[in-house]
């Protein structure tokens, strides 16, 4: 063998240097496609829920072709019997009453709450909650004009054979195979406990119900009952692990409510205890860049008045909202930060396209006045001497969703 065969044989492989070199290539490749085959993937997240909050839209814009009028979020009693009565015209008193009542409070396995009269002002706006009002109008209603609720396809079936002429809540269940959908809802992402004929016969503890209300172990005596209920309303998740989409009806965005307390104002949002009671996610409307040109002058006077300053996005139809890929709306709805969600005194509000906050302020003079300073592009993230309550870990609500984006998400619009 001489000496150049050697040498072949010797060149057949790679010497360390040039193994280094080829390791240190595909690092640099992988460090370039990684990264963007990873913003690949997010950005198909993110469109593809933005198509299905599309389809919500479009769902409730179908809604009001059909009735003459946009669903109500369920934050005040007096909107929805008008409605009711407005776009079913025959229904039966026992729809509506039935419907109230299961609205009202729950407490564990007793209906009391829910059977001390008819259509008092003690209606709380949070049973059925933005997010579950979504899921009831489009998941389509019977075609019974006297029963749209409870006749054959409608959300609600009796677990009894004679339900009770005076209606009785705890003897429904929700149904699941509704009839005249406006949206066909993904039934593995709708919050929905089906009924278990494991654990024995159909009873209020076993029933189809909705599984996406708080465990009662997370109240820890100071947070309102309300959020504790054991109610039939499902909502609907755009990816698991989420909070649900949700609705606010243009006629109720600046709603108050006090009858969960009356010595507390309770304004329209939606909240949601996540892991334990200290772990909220909450949101409301959002506002637009345009002051109220009916009250530049104040002051208001009250809370409620002060939020009517500012335009909403949408002024005179819905807002549809959805989280991002974080899967969170984020944590401060209220001037004192995340203290029980959207039931505090002053209600602060992000405005979009520049991600400004807006607080509630009954002594304000003008418009701007609400404004509060050194916020912008929805950043909660650095300390506030002034209001200190409004700090967050993370900038979440940067990458929600919302029907009246240009883009895909309300980061994309920023200026």
């Amino acid at each position: 063998m001489n000496a150049t065969a050697k040498t072949q044989r010797r060149r057949q492989g790679f010497t360390l240097v040039e193994l280094l070199v080829v390791i240190s290539i595909i690092v640099i490749i992988m460090g370039i496609a990684v990264p963007a085959v990873m913003n690949a993937l997010t950005s198909a997240k993110v469109s593809a829920m933005q198509t299905e909050l599309t389809a919500m839209e479009q769902g409730i814009e179908a809604y009001k072709n059909k009735y003459g009028d946009y669903p109500p979020d369920f934050s005040s009693w007096n909107l929805i019997q008008r409605h009711y009565l407005k776009i079913f015209p025959d229904i039966d008193a026992n729809e509506l009453l039935l419907l109230y009542r299961l609205c009202d409070i729950v407490v564990d396995n007793d209906p009391s709450n829910q059977m001390d009269g008819q259509y008092d002002d003690a209606f709380p706006g949070s049973v059925m909650d933005r997010a579950e009002a979504l899921v009831w109008s489009l998941g389509g209603f019977s075609s019974d004009p006297g029963h749209p609720f409870t006749g054959t396809g409608g959300p609600l079936v009796a677990i009894v054979p004679n339900p009770s002429t005076d209606p009785d809540p705890t003897e429904y269940q929700y149904n699941t195979e509704r009839d005249n959908r406006l949206v066909d809802f993904e039934a593995a992402r709708l919050s929905v406990v089906p009924f278990d004929p494991a654990s024995g016969g159909l009873s209020f503890a076993n029933r189809t119900r909705s599984g996406d209300e708080p465990l009662p172990s997370f109240n820890t005596g100071s947070l309102p009952a309300v959020f504790f209920t054991f109610d039939l309303f499902p909502s609907y998740v755009l990816q698991q692990d989420a909070s649900p989409a949700v609705y606010f009806d243009a006629r109720t965005y600046g709603y108050v409510d006090t009858s969960v307390n009356p010595a507390s104002t309770n304004f329209n949002g939606y909240a949601r205890y996540v892991d334990n009671a200290n772990d909220i996610d909450a949101v409301r409307p959002v506002y637009s860049e345009t002051p109220n040109p009916a009250l530049t002058a104040g002051p208001y006077g009250t809370l409620p008045a002060s939020v009517a300053a500012w335009r909403f996005m949408n002024p005179q139809t819905f807002q549809v909202l959805a989280p991002g890929i974080d899967r969170r709306y984020g944590a401060i709805t209220d001037i004192d930060g995340a203290t029980g969600g959207p039931a505090n005194t002053e209600p602060v509000y992000f405005q979009y396209p520049s991600g400004g906050l807006i607080r509630a302020d009954d002594a304000a003079t003008n418009p701007q006045q609400l404004q509060i300073p050194n916020i912008s592009r929805y950043d909660l993230t650095a300390p506030n001497t002034t209001y200190p309550g409004l700090q967050q870990r993370e900038n979440q609500f940067l990458d929600n969703l919302g029907n009246f984006t240009t883009q895909k998400t309300v980061g994309d619009d920023l200026p």
